[in-house]
Order: structure tokens, then C-alpha cells, then sequence
């Protein structure tokens, strides 16, 4: 038992060291965006990416903790945001507001 609990307790750990890490990326990117010539492109497809990466850490997280519902919704979230993130990199693109070069 003990190898286990410490094996859950690597999980929450790490879940939630990912979870601070992303969440701090998404207010440095809105700092940015206020402080600096920030893309507005760049900003919201940043945001998706790094609210379905908050999403995504937090699955784990409530998968132990909470139970089996609380993943299944997380997991839908994560998933729109990266959808998100894609589409609007796809719309910027085809629209001519985003360019490579």
C-alpha cells in the first residue's frame, strides 16, 4: 500500500506543479499582450492552448481525487480548447490575418 500512496501522491504532485506552470504561462501571455505589441491572433490561440493544457493536468488530478465523472467533463473541456486553438489558427490563416513569414 505504501508504494501505492506514494505513487498517487507523485500524480497530485505533478498534476499540480503542470497545472501552476500553465496557468502562469496564460497570465504572462495576458501581460504580454498588455505590456507589449502582442498579436491578438497570437493571444487567443496561446490562451486555448494553455486552458486545455490546464485541463488536461487537472484530469489527473480529479480522476484520483474526485471520481469517475469529473474526468470525462475535464477531458471534454481540454479537448475544445485544443479544437479551439486549432480552428482559430486555421480561420487566422485562411483569412490572411496570420502569416508564417
Amino acid at each position: 500500500m505504501s508504494a501505492y500512496k506514494t505513487y498517487l501522491k507523485k500524480k497530485f504532485t505533478r498534476s499540480r506543479i503542470y497545472g501552476l506552470i500553465f496557468s502562469l504561462m496564460g497570465v504572462a501571455i495576458v501581460l504580454l499582450y498588455f505590456l507589449t505589441d502582442l498579436n491578438k491572433w497570437l493571444l487567443m490561440i496561446s490562451l486555448g492552448y494553455v486552458m486545455g493544457a490546464i485541463f488536461m493536468s487537472n484530469i489527473t488530478y480529479q480522476d484520483i481525487r474526485v471520481g469517475s465523472p469529473w474526468p470525462k467533463i475535464n477531458a471534454c473541456f481540454a479537448v475544445l480548447f485544443y479544437f479551439l486553438s486549432i480552428g482559430l489558427m486555421i480561420y487566422g490563416f485562411t483569412t490572411g490575418e496570420l502569416s508564417i513569414v
